[in-house]
């Protein structure tokens, strides 16, 4: 028998690292085919495979219960959360167009401001990382308007001056 916060949070993490596979599927898929590459409001890049690993996380988060924010879905005040999903469904949409492998799927549940807990999936590598702040492996902690992510063996494609910190939307 675990702790009652373990075992919500243990549930939680199953349910993140579905979401992130489920999520590496359909951002494969696209990737798999031509597709049209459309430019948002601040000049970035985004695909189909964007918005649709987006409405893909959202949906399975909402089992949780917890409100979602998404880089493709942002509301106008994060502030009126307490606990909250921050999720960027394709971090590197720039090198999901340049077909070089190198983006991923970030999911992380922020609580009073922090991660709390963290997956980031590499569906090219077919890599997953995960972190609850209370059982650190890898180590995940908030810096900044990044997360410092210590892993043991971090992908060559991710550049040097990255490979400890992955953007994600800032807190």
């Amino acid at each position: 028998m675990c702790d009652f916060y373990f075992c919500v949070m243990k549930t939680w993490m199953d349910i993140a690292v579905k979401a992130a596979r489920l999520a590496g599927e359909a951002i494969m898929e696209v990737y798999a085919q031509p597709f049209e590459v459309y430019t948002k409001d601040d000049a970035s890049p985004v695909t189909q495979a964007d918005l649709r690993a987006s409405n893909i996380i959202k949906e399975t988060l909402k089992e949780t219960g917890l409100p979602f924010v998404s880089e493709e879905d942002l509301p106008l005040d994060r502030s009126q959360f307490g606990r909250y999903w921050l999720v960027d469904p394709l971090d590197g949409t720039a090198e999901f167009v340049k077909r070089n492998g190198e983006f991923t799927v970030n999911i992380a549940l922020i609580e009073n401001k922090r991660p709390i807990l963290g997956v980031i999936y590499a569906p090219t590598l077919n890599k997953l990382w995960t972190s609850l702040t209370s059982h650190l492996s890898p180590l995940i902690s908030h810096l900044s308007q990044c997360w410092l992510v210590a892993l043991t063996a971090p992908p060559r494609w991710m550049p040097t001056s990255t490979r400890c910190c992955v953007p994600l939307i800032p807190i």
